[in-house]
């Protein structure tokens, strides 16, 4: 990187970076934490490691972040074969079919970064606008997946929920929560949830991206936490701006990446004359200081102890090697771990 001339330095590392298929390891794993969560599920019905090497493939051919989840929340066919299917078996319940609520749950923080499903069981009673009517009128978006021999597949089914102070279950009809009008009428239920949920005119998919991916890098999101976005702002410096130009430019993850590197606060310094402080943070004059999550503790001292590089390249053998070397390392020391936050931070610049 060096020998390139200064201002193509960051551009040039940011290039080499995206096309390591490590790259594309790494973020598939973060990201899944969003969309599936942490633990195996339910084995039967769900393979977490089928779907995480597929999301891989997905972000290392840098497929369009709003065809990625359009595949999602549409996405049909048994698990094993149709990988992006694990997304809505991932939580399949006892009676063997995908479990709306979890689901809307799911898309609400994953895709818009909102809270919803705290609204799940009653209304917003703390100020906002969130009614319990408006999540679930969203997992009646989910009502219509039913498990088959096939796997996955869409049948008309209607959606019934006994509300708070209700006398008796009542049939819902699918809504969003905002901009109604960008819903559109034809198609399966789950097709008119995700062509609402990435619709370019839609700005809380956009902001929600560039938030979440904006913490993957820095390990800091612009508004934290990072699926608690609000709808009307205000907003800090530059998620306008970057969410604007990730939806002109397609929602192409590799851009967005290579845009947030090019940025100032990417290329400060994490130590100041006199130390950092809350403010520095706040204000993003200094770049975030994070606690290594065990993943990477681990796959360093494994890539430490060898003399060739553990890619995908490597022999079978000792890819498996490093698997289940990593997972007695996190049984020993803890387990994934999740997107990281200020009280991390702090308690790392404590000692902890």
């Amino acid at each position: 990187m060096e020998r390139q001339p200064p201002d193509e330095q960051i551009p040039w590392w940011a290039s080499r970076l995206l096309r390591d298929r490590r790259y594309a390891d790494y973020m598939a794993e973060r990201l899944a934490r969003a969309l599936v969560g942490t633990d195996e599920g339910p084995f039967l019905v769900f393979r977490r490691r089928r779907f995480v090497n597929w999301l891989s493939d997905e972000l290392f051919a840098n497929r369009p972040y709003d065809d990625l989840v359009q595949k999602l929340i549409t996405s049909s066919g048994l698990w094993t074969d149709s990988p992006a299917a694990n997304f809505i078996t991932a939580t399949m319940t006892e009676d063997g079919e995908p479990d709306e609520i979890r689901l809307a749950g799911r898309t609400t923080r994953a895709f818009l970064g909102v809270r919803l499903d705290c609204m799940q069981c009653h209304d917003d009673n703390l100020g906002g606008q969130w009614a319990q009517t408006d999540f679930h009128e969203l997992a009646a978006f989910f009502s219509e997946a039913q498990m088959t021999a096939l796997g996955l597949r869409d049948h008309p089914r209607a959606y019934d929920y006994k509300y708070l102070d209700a006398e008796a279950e009542t049939t819902v009809t699918p809504d969003v929560p905002s901009d109604e009008a960008l819903l559109k009428r034809p198609g399966k239920r789950r097709q008119r949830l995700a062509q609402w949920v990435t619709d370019s005119r839609n700005k809380v998919f956009s902001r929600a991206t560039v938030n979440r991916a904006w913490a993957l890098l820095f390990g800091l999101p612009l508004v934290d936490p990072v699926d608690n976005l609000s709808l009307e702002g205000p907003y800090p410096p530059g998620l306008e701006t970057l969410a604007e130009d990730f939806e002109t430019h397609g929602y192409v993850l590799h851009r967005l990446w290579k845009v947030m590197a090019l940025a100032r606060p990417f290329q400060l310094d994490s130590r100041l004359p006199g130390g950092v402080s809350a403010a520095h943070d706040q204000n993003w004059a200094s770049f975030p200081l994070t606690r290594l999550r065990p993943e990477q503790v681990a796959g360093a001292l494994l890539q430490s102890a060898r003399l060739t590089t553990i890619n995908a390249d490597a022999h079978i053998l000792v890819r498996l090697a490093r698997f289940e070397q990593q997972g007695n390392f996190f049984n020993a020391r803890g387990t994934l771990a999740r997107t990281n936050s200020r009280n991390n931070r702090a308690r790392f610049r404590n000692g902890w």
